[in-house]
């Protein structure tokens, strides 16, 4: 008999807690932009049968969720603590190097980077008579490659400035 009024109670406090978490993510206002990650954080999506039809409003709408999430800076920070004890290199595409350095992987050119230097191509043809001077920045891993763990090998980016003669 008590085993079954401590299963009512751990049952009846469970749902308290859910409904608690799920009534203060309504009642928070939302924020719009993260520190942890640096990066903006997604608003809630309007309505459209067009949106919804297309499945972009449920996409959406999952990121809002996601990006809203009560206490979500703290869950951020369990997991990565556990990712650094755990020896983990790499969390999306970001590397933990030495001297408390984040890297960011060096990605090769994407048609978004053939369609900027036809651009480039273009404007100095438009504009013959104006001097014009192009410099692509390097990424911290190709700069400071001695900081990289020595297990982590990047595509080399001193080789990739070759394609971009304009």
């Amino acid at each position: 008999m008590r085993n079954s009024s401590y299963t009512r109670i751990t049952g009846l406090l469970f749902i308290v807690c859910l409904a608690a978490v799920f009534l203060l993510n309504l009642i928070l206002p939302d924020k719009t932009f993260s520190a942890v990650e640096n990066r903006v954080l997604q608003a809630l999506p309007s309505f459209s049968i067009s949106k919804y039809m297309e499945g972009r409003y449920e996409t959406k709408l999952e990121n809002y969720v996601n990006d809203q999430f009560l206490f979500r800076n703290t869950f951020i920070r369990i997991k990565s603590a556990a990712d650094v004890t755990e020896g983990k290199l790499e969390a999306n595409g970001v590397y933990r190097c030495r001297d408390h350095y984040l890297m960011e992987e060096i990605s090769t050119p994407n048609k978004h980077f053939v369609y900027t230097k036809n651009a480039l191509r273009q404007f100095s043809r438009q504009y013959s008579d104006v001097k014009m001077y192009f410099l692509l920045a390097p990424n911290a891993a190709n700069i400071l490659s001695d900081k990289l763990p020595a297990t982590v090998r990047m595509a080399d980016q001193n080789s990739l400035y070759g394609l971009v003669s304009v």
